[in-house]
């Protein structure tokens, strides 16, 4: 068992969904979530529906396939290869915050896959068994207003 414990999340912070059709996706989104595009790139749009700087945002993967549907249609080899969720964030009250549950995490064996700093927050990216996505994050802006300026 770890020496301390890695901690809790304050707030779940956004997920990502994979798609083939950027545009259509994030329509649906912004009408089921009554939400706002805050940033659009070629290959992402961001959407948020309160002060967060985006709590969904929509990735454009052309090699995706679109999930399989009810009728039977043959499902892709590779979980990867399909359209969907690409990972989950959870927000921590801090850096430092962010920075003990590392530690701890470590002494349990788990070790981050990668690492960002995205300027509005530094994350942390681990992997499921199953190979899902889950991002580890803390704001490195006090004022959350900042990041839509």
């Amino acid at each position: 068992m770890a020496a301390t414990q890695p901690g809790r999340p304050v707030e779940l912070a956004h997920f990502v969904v994979r798609t083939h059709d950027m545009d259509s996706a994030a329509d649906s989104y912004q009408k089921l979530l009554a939400a706002d595009v805050v940033q659009r790139t070629e290959r992402m749009t961001f959407l948020s529906y309160d002060r967060e700087h985006h709590r969904l945002a929509v990735a454009l993967d052309p090699s995706r396939l679109p999930r399989p549907r009810a009728n039977g249609s043959a499902a892709p080899t590779t979980p990867q290869a399909v359209c969907g969720f690409d990972h989950v964030a959870f927000t921590f009250g801090s850096v430092g915050d962010l920075l003990r549950g590392y530690r701890a995490r470590k002494e349990l064996g788990l070790e981050p896959l990668y690492c960002l700093n995205h300027g509005v927050s530094a994350s942390m990216y681990y992997a499921d068994p199953d190979g899902n996505k889950v991002e580890l994050q803390a704001q490195n802006l006090a004022d959350p207003d900042m990041a839509r300026a």
